[in-house]
């Protein structure tokens, strides 16, 4: 096609001539290329139409628009220009810095498959690979449009030999930029890990990381019925209606529906008994059961974050307290407080010391009404065991977040009591996780060096200086768990020992009248042999 137009119909003449164009023909392709000079932008044109066996005619106009750092490495030769190519060279070392230790932590890990259980080791993965993807489509779009020009010359002298194709460069381009922004999704989803330091992200990260699996197994279930769901309108509907017609547009219509863009108005009057049916089906298994398990799942993993967020925030500041205690001892011992104040104002410091005895008095009483609580809801037969009773050491296990109402006298069974110690979880971090204590962690192994001898860039300094106290932590855990079951196993001795102390004495008791018994029998049987002797003297 060229801008005469007598040239162009003496070329449409001799396309129908030669069977060229012909009424079986199923597509025409019209492609062109205009070029800005004032902006120096590339806009590659494609019209399509396409005749369906139907007869119906179908038409679209696509516009990829291209700049001159999309064909060539430095585009213009600007200044811009050489910053975002230098950009984007330290980004390619950061890539590859950080790829050689995502590889060092697959290959330091004692189970291959622990890697992939970690769903942020997936997610850096995932963003490295389309940043090389990206990098790679961009190197092809260089090779294929950077030796194009644009035809410049006078209009009539354009024709096919001078038509300069750039569809290769923009579809490179064009899938380049959906890649650009899938990855800037990924990318600040990542940051969202380094802000911490605010207050509900932490809880955030800790309900998503609670979460993964149920969320994991949720999608599996989701995908299967709405799969099915997929099916079924595309087969009942797909000769109705165009966007039905195809799995593809089934599947976006059903999700428009899912997110409340959709209407079943006109499936209802084309099919008034099927469509209901199917509309019913829909609402009730995608909208009512799944939107309800899902909205389940993240109240449970709420409910665990902030449950561990309250117990981390109790420790703290159970710490802080002891601190600032050491720390008042420490002054009162040094400025000798308790003598000045005993000497200065001894009938305030006996009234103290009054409340103080008082005070002390009350809790002892307080905890040995706890302790006859405890004790009348054990069995009656393990009363009297105490400490050596059979179910010492262990604790009932701790109830699943539930709105439902249960039972307080309900046991679901029992589990081996390690005081604050629950789950392995709490001494185990998760890689890039948060604990079982809210703590946001890297997962990075201390055991290895992992910069590789390249300038340190790990995680560790994006991370605020509240989240290095891990190990502390679990290491603290540990022992509290330790004396917890220390004490423990001394008081079910000592509880083993009374009763085996009893047990004796009883023994002892029952042997002493076992004694005494025989004894008796002893003496009676001298006599009765005694008297049978005289009975045979007389005789």
């Amino acid at each position: 096609i060229t801008p005469d137009y007598r040239q162009t119909t003496i070329e449409f003449a001799l396309m129908l001539a030669h069977d060229f164009v012909t009424p079986a023909t199923r597509a025409i392709f019209y492609e062109f290329t205009l070029y800005n000079f004032n902006l120096g932008l590339y806009a590659v044109c494609r019209i399509a139409f396409e005749v369906a066996p139907s007869g119906l005619w179908t038409k679209s106009f696509d516009v990829e628009v291209l700049t001159q750092r999309h064909l060539t490495a430095l585009g213009f030769g600007s200044t811009m220009d050489w910053l975002m190519l230098v950009g984007e060279v330290i980004l390619v070392l950061f890539v590859l810095r950080y790829l050689m230790e995502e590889a060092s932590e697959f290959c330091s890990s004692a189970r291959k498959l622990d890697y992939f259980t970690d769903a942020w080791n997936i997610l850096d993965l995932t963003n490295l690979v389309m940043i090389i993807a990206t990098l790679g489509l961009r190197i092809s779009a260089w090779a294929s449009g950077g030796g194009l020009q644009v035809f410049t010359g006078p209009p009539e002298s354009q024709g096919l030999q001078t038509f300069t194709d750039y569809s290769l460069a923009a579809q490179n381009v064009r899938t380049l930029r959906g890649l650009i922004a899938f990855n800037a999704v990924l990318t600040w989803f990542k940051t969202v890990k380094y802000y911490n330091v605010v207050p509900y992200i932490r809880v955030f990260m800790h309900t998503v990381s609670k979460s993964q699996r149920m969320l994991f197994s949720f999608l599996v279930v989701f995908a299967c019925i709405h799969f099915g769901f997929v099916v079924s309108y595309s087969v009942a509907f797909g000769q109705s209606f165009l966007d039905l017609r195809t799995t593809w547009k089934a599947n976006i219509f059903l999700l428009r529906v899912f997110l409340g863009d959709g209407s079943f108005e006109r499936i209802i009057t084309s099919a008034p008994h099927v469509g209901p049916l199917l509309m019913s089906l829909v609402i009730l298994g995608m909208i009512f059961i799944l939107m309800n398990l899902f909205s389940a799942i993240m109240i449970r993993a709420l409910a665990d974050a902030k449950r561990s967020q309250d117990v981390q925030m109790a420790r703290q500041w159970e710490q802080l307290i002891d601190r600032a205690g050491i720390a008042w001892r420490a002054a009162a011992d040094a400025l000798r407080l308790e003598m000045r104040v005993r000497t200065s104002v001894p009938g305030l410091y006996s009234r103290l010391m009054r409340r103080k005895k008082k005070q002390d008095e009350l809790e002892a009483k307080r905890d040995l009404a706890l302790l006859a609580r405890q004790q009348q809801q054990r069995p009656d037969d393990l009363l009297a065991l105490g400490p050596g009773s059979p179910t010492c050491g262990r604790r009932q296990k701790r109830a699943l977040a539930s709105v439902a109402i249960k039972d307080g006298d309900s046991d679901d069974g029992s589990e081996a009591d390690l005081g604050p110690l629950f789950a392995r979880e709490q001494l185990q971090p998760k890689n890039m996780l948060l604990d079982e204590d809210g703590n946001l962690v890297t997962g990075k192994d201390d055991s290895r060096d992992p910069t590789l001898g390249l300038p340190a860039l790990d995680d560790s300094q994006a991370m605020p200086p509240s989240g290095g106290d891990q190990d502390g932590q679990a290491i603290e855990l540990l022992i509290n768990a330790t004396r917890h079951v220390s004490a423990g196993v001394v008081e079910r001795t000592r509880g083993a020992r009374g009763v085996l102390f009893g047990e004796m004495a009883d023994s002892r008791e029952v042997l002493l009248g076992v004694g005494a018994v025989l004894e008796v029998l002893s003496r009676r049987a001298r006599d009765l042999e005694a008297q049978q002797a005289n009975l045979l003297k007389n005789f």
